[in-house]
């Protein structure tokens, strides 16, 4: 392998998110750019009523240190895209306390909650919302059938599904149907949620947060709040973050966007670029294949 392939398979194995099959089914998040789709990308993040980004200097030259302990922790909720962030969709929280119906940490109740009642409400119609995969948002329903389910219930989920299947097949057989189809029918919670109002969900590659620009709006807000929190009260912490996000314009969504685009553009060059690296590979080793045929 050349040098330069080299760097270009190494570049393509740490970084690719896979950009040509990043979407649903057979169109990608590039295609319903172009189709002028409204996408929202949905994040969560966290923030420490002792988080700060230096120590601070008052008036009588004290220097005020964060203290040893974290402290309580705020949840935090939000969505946005190049529109700015979704109206009335910011969700805060302190973590391990009840507020409401949302209480402890997020999880697959609170998120969906959330989803129904603060974000869906507020999407312009036939949003793409963009999310990452964590377990809450991958809760499955219609699960597919495991070696253990009755003979009749496999049959069901496959005809269902318009998946043949010998009259005369036995659990083993079914199974196998079963298995070879369950990456094709997975259907999650979350999707039928958005669904049934209209609108889609893609999720992103694992592992490739920087692809979500909302990675970039946390860093923002997080960076601002630690240089003006000088009392490490989570209620202070979370009104300096509340004030951030008020004031992060469409614009500045749209930067973080457009970032997230480049990107996008970079990967997919490296993606394309490596699958023509592999076809000359093929085709050299086969030239040498024919060429060591016995005459």
């Amino acid at each position: 392998m050349k040098h330069a392939d080299k760097e270009l398979s190494i570049a393509f194995r740490s970084s690719s998110p896979r950009t040509k099959t990043y979407g649903i089914g057979s169109r990608t998040i590039r295609q319903y750019r172009r189709e002028g789709s409204p996408i929202v990308y949905v994040d969560e993040t966290y923030l420490h009523s002792s988080h700060t980004s230096y120590s601070w200097d008052d008036s009588l030259n004290k220097t005020l240190s964060s203290p040893v302990d974290k402290g309580p922790r705020a949840i935090i909720v939000h969505g946005g895209g190049k529109q700015g962030f979704v109206e009335k969709a910011l969700l805060m929280f302190k973590s391990g306390r009840k507020t409401g119906d949302h209480h402890h940490e997020m999880n697959s109740g609170n998120f969906e909650k959330w989803i129904q009642e603060k974000l869906i409400p507020n999407l312009p119609p036939r949003t793409v919302m963009v999310t990452d995969n964590a377990s809450y948002h991958n809760i499955e329903v219609n699960r597919a059938p495991t070696s253990n389910t009755k003979v009749g219930e496999m049959k069901q989920w496959l005809a269902e599904r318009n998946i043949s299947y010998p009259a005369s097949a036995l659990k083993p057989g079914l199974y196998e149907l079963i298995k070879k189809h369950k990456s094709d029918n997975i259907e999650y919670r979350l999707d039928a949620t958005c669904a049934a109002a209209g609108h889609s969900v893609i999720r992103l590659p694992p592992y490739d947060p920087d692809l979500n620009p909302s990675e970039m709006v946390w860093g923002t807000v997080k960076n601002w709040v630690g240089e003006r929190n000088v009392t490490f009260k989570l209620d202070d912490t979370m009104r300096l973050a509340e004030e951030k996000f008020n004031s992060i314009s469409a614009e500045g969504w749209a930067a973080y966007c457009n970032k997230v685009e480049n990107r996008e553009d970079q990967y997919f060059a490296w993606e394309m670029e490596l699958k023509a690296h592999h076809r000359r590979e093929r085709r050299v080793q086969k030239i040498r294949g024919a060429g060591r045929r016995p005459q």
